[in-house]
């Protein structure tokens, strides 16, 4: 690793002189790869993060030697609560500006985390009065809904409605394969292509902030610590300490995982405690003949049904690998060609699906033309955390939520899968291994980029409007505050309506 660094810092002397710009950071060179894999810290890529250019380093393990870092990042995006074609439009930008061979995922993560949500409202009772004696009674009054709020994360309320008090978080990460950290033009590229992305997004109103290590850690920590989530540990303060790889940096002590015996579920925790989170992960095999933005909203639950509803936290995850575009160009004018061929045959008369392989072709060709984006490789996945003796449940809710509120997706567990998928969720995981291994299950399909805006899980609740002076929760369980005063453009008045 010594003589990597020196070539690396000879070649920086040559092309930069005194700059250090692309130096590889400290925390990737004093982790040299180990391919015999003996943690589930030794699975993760995430290596180090360069401060100047606001990218994370990436990296993996092929044949037991260490290949050309990847480069990537993550942007926080705020959710949706319905969608047009110009907003599917804005977002088509997302995939088609991105160069080839680049892994992008869309998560969207209900979290039961809410004590931030929670505190704000504490906050504004215990200050909004100026009568001591009254403050430390609205003081009182407010602990008192918070711990019965904090009560509704993980457990039911309300008889009959399974629903939880949540936080919906999405965020997108783009992963850079194969980066010539030694190229100033090729490095260059990448960070015009993150600040394109991020311009789409603004656009759309959707970016939020983009991700620094602790963000990555505080999301990563209670994925793969789920007993943080669900309340069993206390989350302490989560922060990067950059003279540590970051992965090492992400899995408590106190995790124990076991794949079970039968390849249906991933248990975290002892099992002689009783408090056992099991992770089940699952793929759509199955997708609606149509599908709008503004659907993906059903993916969360029902608005009125409340049988359709989670009872515990889910991950929904779209992975998608962008392909070269004029070779996929190539490969599809053939096949739609042939299939345009097959369908016109005698066999087509006794194999009607002759016919519909042909339109399903062609419209993948139409795809690449008139700035259509062309085709993508995508899976979507979903992820559920809940407690051993109530994962059953959670499972046929959600694939009754899927199926019936989604518009016709079907979910499959991913049997003797259920480790690598679980890792393929986690954000900027689809590097060129994690690809490879998706290629080789077969788990990825072809989609046109239209259909893949279209399935995008950034769809959700309204959060509400400015400070939570008025604490409220969604009908899918998101924890919303009002403020009336904080509407910027004025004009102070609200109207309820409800039935009697």
């Amino acid at each position: 690793m010594s003589s990597v660094k020196s070539l690396f810092k000879k070649l920086n002397f040559m092309l930069f002189g005194e700059s250090e710009r692309f130096e590889v950071p400290e925390a990737f060179e004093r982790n040299p790869v180990n391919p015999q894999f003996g943690h589930i810290s030794d699975h993760l890529n995430y290596a180090a993060w360069d401060e100047e250019l606001k990218l994370f380093y990436l990296d993996t393990v092929t044949t037991g030697k260490s290949t050309s870092p990847a480069l990537g990042f993550v942007v926080e995006i705020n959710m949706l609560t319905g969608a047009d074609h110009d907003t599917m439009k804005r977002l088509s930008s997302v995939f088609t500006t991105m160069p080839k061979n680049t892994c992008v995922q869309v998560s969207l993560l209900a979290s039961p985390n809410i004590e931030l949500h929670l505190q704000k409202y504490r906050d504004i009772q215990g200050t909004h009065l100026t009568d001591p004696n009254r403050t430390e009674l609205f003081k009182f009054l407010a602990e008192k809904r918070v711990d019965f709020w904090k009560k509704g994360t993980t457990h039911t309320l309300f008889p009959g409605n399974p629903m939880r008090f949540r936080e919906y978080r999405a965020c997108i990460s783009v992963v850079f394969p194969d980066v010539d950290l030694t190229s100033e033009f090729e490095v260059e590229q990448l960070l015009n292509t993150k600040q394109g992305l991020i311009a789409s997004l603004q656009a759309s109103n959707l970016f939020l902030r983009e991700w620094t290590p602790d963000d990555l850690i505080r999301w990563t920590r209670d994925l793969l610590n789920p007993e943080r989530m669900l309340g069993t540990l206390n989350r302490d303060l989560d922060s990067w300490d950059p003279d540590r790889p970051i992965r090492e940096q992400l899995v408590l002590p106190s995790t124990y995982l076991h794949v079970t015996d039968n390849g249906k579920e991933i248990n975290f925790g002892q099992p002689e405690t009783n408090n056992a989170i099991t992770v089940r992960n699952y793929s759509v095999c199955q997708y609606p003949k149509s599908a709008e933005l503004a659907e993906m909203g059903g993916i969360i639950g029902h608005p009125v049904m409340n049988n359709l509803n989670y009872s515990c936290p889910f991950l929904v995850t779209l992975n998608v690998y962008k392909e070269d575009f004029e070779a996929t160009r190539s490969k599809v004018t053939l096949k739609a060609a042939r299939a345009t061929s097959n369908a016109s045959s005698q066999m087509a008369r006794i194999l009607p699906e002759y016919a519909r392989k042909a339109e399903d072709w062609q419209i993948a060709l139409d795809a690449f033309s008139d700035g259509g984006g062309g085709t993508l490789r995508i899976l979507h996945q979903l992820t559920l955390f809940d407690y051993a003796e109530k994962v059953n449940i959670s499972e046929r809710e959600s694939e009754a939520i899927w199926h019936a509120n989604g518009g016709g997706y079907l979910l499959a567990p991913d049997q003797y899968l259920q480790l690598p998928s679980f890792l393929s969720v986690l954000p900027m995981s689809m590097d060129r291994e994690m690809l490879k291994e998706m290629e080789e299950f077969k788990r990825l399909t072809t989609k046109t980029t239209t259909n893949v805006v279209s399935t995008m899980p950034i769809v959700t609740e309204w959060a509400g409007m400015g400070q939570p002076v008025i604490n409220l929760f969604g009908r899918n369980g998101q924890a919303m505050g009002f403020d009336l005063f904080a509407n910027p453009s004025g004009n102070y008045n609200a109207v309820v309506t409800g039935t009697s």
